[in-house]
């Protein structure tokens, strides 16, 4: 098996945009732990200030970051896992995108 490979930032949202990571995966994009099949972007945002992570997880990380992002309610917090390789650099609008889709399904299949 070929292992994953991520985009590893930490920072401000300016620090790990996508251009900047797209731009430098030299020095971004590296190759995850056998463990780690996942890929990671953690959003987070309280008044002004932003902070995102992308790195390398496994689900049980995904789950544990989404049951906090769900407990967290001074802050707005969006956590996006994904297992293709370098597919943790778009924003984090792009996971409400894939969020909301999967949600408006599953509120259709309710209503059936």
């Amino acid at each position: 098996m070929v292992a994953l490979k991520c985009y590893k930032c930490s920072g401000t949202e300016d620090d790990c945009k996508k251009s900047t990571l797209e731009g430098n995966k030299d020095k971004y994009l590296i190759t995850c732990p056998d463990e780690e099949d996942k890929c990671l972007r953690l959003f987070l945002k309280k008044d002004r200030s932003t902070a995102v992570v992308n790195a390398c997880t496994n689900q049980a990380g995904c789950v544990l970051l989404e049951a906090f992002c769900d407990n967290v309610d001074d802050l707005t917090c969006k956590v996006g896992c994904c297992g293709k390789d370098a597919c943790n650099v778009g924003s984090h609008v792009s996971f409400n995108v894939i969020l909301l889709t999967v949600s408006s399904a599953l509120g259709l299949a309710l209503l059936m």
